[in-house]
């Protein structure tokens, strides 16, 4: 699988459009565009910006401490980098 067919993934489920992750990221719309349609990989900056929003999303309403949410993220982190 590659980033961009990773990213989509875990953005449908998230329940999250490109435009509701870029605004929750907060990176432009345009960023996010390229990244989803593969046409460029993020930095570490920005991939921790996309998987901050992405954990956030999953699990939201969930009662999850803020330590939860960390490793979440930090999951989701080394399985987008396994995919560059």
């Amino acid at each position: 699988m590659q980033f961009n067919q990773w990213l989509h993934s875990e953005m449908i489920r998230a329940g999250l459009t490109q435009a509701a992750l870029a605004r929750e990221s907060g990176l432009h719309e345009n960023t996010v565009y390229a990244y989803v349609s593969g046409k460029q990989l993020p930095s570490l900056r920005n991939l921790r910006f996309l998987c901050d929003a992405l954990a956030w999303m999953l699990v939201d309403g969930q009662g999850c401490s803020r330590a939860e949410k960390q490793m979440l993220s930090d999951t989701l982190m080394f399985d987008a980098i396994k995919t560059v």
